[in-house]
């Protein structure tokens, strides 16, 4: 008796260990998808003299801020590029200048299903937030650009209805085929823009209607080069 019990303990422990084995290896990322992964990411290569047009249709701007006593609320949205110019010269990024068009904002998402993306995007059109209708456009221009480990550090001033700051952000820029591509994300105080609703640098006593100072903004630039 006790020899069977042997036995159908072994069998027990080796059913559990195949199917802990497979598993596991369902689970696993395969070779395939991890070569499908790196083949659909773009591969740049290094920075070619030239005056590159920016396309406003290829290129995006996002933005996204928070109500940060809520939990999970998050609105997004994009900014339209209206046009932009980079120059590239010694194989070094010495000039650029993108605009963007703030009067045509939009929300993409936001929590508030009561109002929801059409109501948002309304209200930060408004003179509440970005006055569009006095200061339909915005500028970022490039006025530095160092190397690093991991691609560059870039310095621009930003100017928001009419109010110039400066901002610095990490980017990596490259070329795939003929075109120039530069990405990157940061955060910026929109309070420094005088961006005041909702916001606790301006008002007291918001409670969980607050809305956070910070708003992150992330950017896919494409430029075509100029013949």
């Amino acid at each position: 008796m006790k020899t069977l019990f042997t036995i159908i303990g072994v069998l027990v422990v080796a059913v559990l260990v195949i199917f802990f084995v497979s598993s596991r290896s369902a689970d696993a990322p395969t070779e395939m998808a991890t070569s499908s992964d790196a083949e659909s990411s773009e591969e740049l290569s290094g920075l070619e003299d030239g005056e590159y047009v920016v396309s406003s249709s290829d290129s995006t701007v996002e933005w996204q801020t928070e109500k940060p006593l809520v939990s999970g609320y998050a609105d997004t949205g994009f900014i339209p590029i209206v046009d932009g110019a980079v120059t590239v010269e010694g194989g070094a990024i010495t000039a650029a200048e993108i605009t963007l068009n703030v009067a045509d904002i939009t929300a993409t998402e936001t929590p508030n299903t009561r109002f929801g993306v059409d109501r948002l995007t309304t209200h930060i059109r408004s003179d509440d937030f970005l006055e569009v209708e006095t200061y339909p456009t915005a500028t970022f221009s490039i006025t530095n650009v160092t190397e690093t480990e991991a691609g560059y550090g870039v310095t621009g001033d930003l100017t928001i209805k009419g109010v110039t700051n400066a901002i610095t952000f990490p980017a990596t820029a490259g070329m795939v085929d003929d075109e120039f591509v530069f990405d990157g994300a940061t955060t910026i105080d929109r309070s420094l823009w005088n961006i005041r609703y909702g916001s606790d640098t301006f008002f007291d006593d918001l409670g969980d209607s607050v809305i956070s100072d910070e708003v992150e903004i992330s950017f896919h630039i494409v430029g075509q080069r100029q013949n």
